[in-house]
């Protein structure tokens, strides 16, 4: 939400010529190269949005021309022009690549504003990947450069980004720091349209921390004497997030309503539909269900209609690149013809010097028979052997140099063919060695997985069975216990103590953290105690151990008859046989699971109807199979700041959770702080669970979605549970990435809404 309030904020790099296009297009004709780059940049500029193949167009040609100049720094001005194009549809990697060429134009020259400002650009790049510790580096970075030029724009268009990589990774309260620094600094330089944005980022952050009163008042400020249309349509929205979540849903609808006229001056799509989809939500939460249908067939229309546009867009790009690969193949092309030309002339030349020696030859011949003619004339006769001896000499030196020029390049040419006769040949017998090697290594491969796939699916199945013995042992203790005891109880005793049976039942201990069971006990003995009741210390006790907490009126009827103590042992061997029986399930399904999961690993799908669930829910469920790791000393904190029904397969989707928890638990060794984030996010899903365990290494990190790949020493794991969860994510085109460093590993899970 908070980033669609920038992405008509373009921050520009290069101070552009303000000309109309027609106006510039014309001049570009008759203007001298260096004002031809500043052109062909407001032109790239003018453009990108629009039609992008044109824009790139437009840019390379200012490269072109900035290359055949000396002068570095318009050479990095067009590496930055040609990134900002190529990143407006999505080409990041294209895009940091241009910038990196910029940044190397400039070298070791001094120019600390077009570096800083490039730096900012790398970290957009990667701040739009989600890349957001390398963002922040690249950031960091630009600082370095701009605080030298002392220019208070920039540094506050550096704070509202920092403050934007906070705000994905859920640091709210340093984004506010960062948005409040730019908002100084805005201030400071005079800049009220940046102002604005900086008040509507603010707000967001405190709509973010769940403080509406707060966002409106900064929303209120974004739109005092603004008047861009883009901006106005995203601070009504803003507004209209705000009082949706204070469940002020007239409020809401009339902040919308003029988030949509402002919208449709704007004439851009990706507003309107973004609107319409925050009027969907905004509905379906006050239950007017017709009305959110009828805003969600709108956004789907539109947003349809633009995602078309951009794959138009995206494809015509594409289609610029492949003409420029074309155009520089052809050129490479045209210099091989040349250098052949070149030799083909050489060989003509050689050809001309042997034409020469048959033609010396000839002459030899005549000026023999002219001698033997003039026989009688003697001097003439010596003058003459002397000239042919001179021509002779000559003709056979050239005969002599052009037969070695021909021989050696025969040779050479011969050597040549055999060099690549011999070349094909080692390749086609290293080609059969590489695929006669696979294959063995592909068998060996499978043969060592199958091997220890065997040894570690027996021992996640022999842990389950033990459970379900050691439950059923207690089980039969518990039922001995109590049948001793029954026979001691009357029917009214047992109608006494039948309030307290029930809550047994409806019990469930497992879910109860180290800190709620202590609150829990100190507020029972309380109540007991201002009841009268007798040894309220270890009733309360007891009774959160068996999962029942407050309220426990119901409950004060049952101790005060003098003979507590003998009621809660009958109790505890009731409740031991209700938990030793969860156990026993829990048991069962967690063997079922380790099924389903091989099966899911060879290729058999696991086959179940698509089930609607809360994934929340299905969360705290999961937390409660492990909750005896958990209350050992680990913290669970929960930010639920939505709680969608999802459709899917429920076990699968749970299976997930349960392989990221457990590698939490055993990351932290039972020690430490597991934090669980559920919230929307671009019409996403996002699941994010931390820890703060010792971490994945860097060298590991890689190949953790590895099948069969583990590193637990201890054969506690198959090295199949993060592939599992990858599968299952991607069957629902989701994505799962891990992020981590030594103290603090992130698991972040993205589910499409609409699924």
């Amino acid at each position: 939400m908070y980033k669609s309030a920038y992405l008509f904020a373009l921050w520009s790099i290069f101070y552009y010529i303000s000309f109309a296009q027609t106006a510039l297009e014309t001049k570009l004709k008759t203007a001298p190269d260096a004002e031809k780059i500043e052109i062909l940049h407001q032109l790239a500029k003018n453009n990108t949005e629009t039609n992008p193949e044109l824009a790139l167009q437009y840019a390379m040609q200012s490269l072109e021309i900035a290359k055949k100049l000396s002068n570095p720094f318009p050479i990095a001005q067009s590496y930055a022009v040609v990134g900002k194009v190529q990143s407006s549809v999505g080409n990041h990697e294209k895009a940091i690549d241009y910038y990196e060429k910029g940044l190397k134009a400039l070298d070791k020259n001094e120019e600390p504003l077009l570096t800083g400002q490039i730096y900012y650009l790398i970290g957009k790049s990667y701040e739009d990947q989600k890349e957001y510790k390398k963002a922040v580096s690249k950031y960091e970075k630009a600082a370095k450069y701009i605080e030298k030029t002392n220019n208070l724009k920039l540094t506050g268009d550096l704070n509202i980004a920092m403050g934007n990589c906070s705000m994905d990774r859920g640091n709210f309260k340093d984004a506010i720091n960062y948005y409040n620094k730019a908002i100084t600094n805005y201030q400071n330089a005079g800049d009220n349209a940046a102002l604005y944005q900086a008040y509507n980022a603010l707000g967001v952050a405190y709509l973010k921390q769940r403080n509406p009163k707060k966002a409106i008042e900064y929303f209120t400020l974004a739109q005092k004497g603004n008047t861009d249309k883009e901006q106005l349509t995203l601070v009504h929205a803003n507004i209209g997030d705000a009082y949706k979540d204070d469940k002020k849903y007239k409020l809401a609808e009339n902040a919308y309503n003029q988030a949509l006229q402002y919208a449709n001056l704007t004439k851009k799509p990706s507003l309107i539909a973004d609107l319409y989809f925050r009027m969907h939500k905004m509905y379906e939460k006050a239950g007017d269900l017709q009305k959110s249908k009828q805003c969600y067939e709108k956004y789907n229309t539109i947003h349809q209609e633009a995602q078309n546009k951009e794959t138009a867009l995206k494809l015509a790009l594409l289609k610029s690149q492949y003409e420029e690969i074309t155009k520089q193949k052809d050129e490479e092309i045209a210099q091989k013809e040349n250098v052949i030309q070149t030799q083909q002339g050489e060989i003509t030349q050689l050809e001309s010097e042997k034409k020469l020696l048959e033609t010396q030859k000839q002459l030899k011949e005549l000026e023999a028979k002219r001698l033997r003619q003039i026989g009688s004339y003697l001097i003439a006769v010596i003058a003459l052997s002397v000239l042919v001896a001179i021509l002779i000499a000559i003709g056979y030196r050239n005969k002599q140099r052009t037969a070695r020029i021909l021989a050696q390049k025969n040779a050479e040419i011969t050597r040549q063919n055999e060099q690549i006769t011999q070349q094909k040949n080692e390749l086609a017998q290293a080609y059969k060695d590489l695929q006669e090697a696979q294959e063995k290594l592909i068998l060996a491969e499978k043969m060592a997985a199958m091997g220890k796939l065997v040894k570690n699916v027996a021992h996640e199945i022999n842990t389950p069975i033990g459970a379900v013995k050691s439950a059923v042992q207690l089980s039969q203790q518990s039922l001995h216990h109590l049948i001793e005891k029954l026979p001691e109880l009357s029917a009214q005793s047992l109608a006494h103590i039948q309030p307290l049976l029930n809550r047994i039942l409806q019990s469930n201990a497992t879910q109860l953290s180290t800190r709620e069971a202590r609150q829990y006990r100190k507020s029972i003995e309380e109540i007991f105690q201002n009841a009268g009741i007798d040894n309220s210390s270890k009733l309360a006790d007891e009774l959160v151990k068996m999962g029942i907490t407050p309220p426990v009126d119901d409950l004060i009827p049952v101790f005060q008859n003098g003979y507590n103590l003998e009621v809660l042992e009958l109790s505890k061997h009731i409740g031991s046989i209700k938990a030793n029986t969860d156990t026993i399930e829990l048991a069962s399904d967690k063997t079922k699971k380790v099924v389903s999961a091989l099966k899911l690993f060879i290729g058999e799908e696991i086959q179940s109807t698509p089930q609607t669930f809360s994934i929340t829910q299905s969360i705290d469920e999961v937390l409660a199979i492990y909750n005896n790791y958990l209350k050992q000393g680990i913290e669970v904190e929960k930010h639920y700041e939505i709680n969608p029904n999802y459709l899917a397969d429920p076990e699968a989707i749970k299976q997930v959770w349960t392989h990221v928890v457990f590698n939490a638990i055993q990351a932290m060794e039972n020690k430490g702080k597991l934090t669980i984030r559920v919230f929307e996010q671009d019409k996403m899903l996002n699941i994010i669970f931390t820890d703060t365990g010792h971490g994945i290494p860097t060298d590991i990190l890689p190949r953790v979605f590895e099948p069969f790949f583990t590193t637990k020493i201890d054969g506690s794991g198959v090295g199949l549970g993060l592939y599992l969860c990858k599968k299952i994510i991607e069957k629902y085109n989701g994505s799962i990435i891990i992020n981590s460093e030594p103290g603090r590993t992130e698991v972040h899970i993205q589910l499409p809404l609409s699924t």
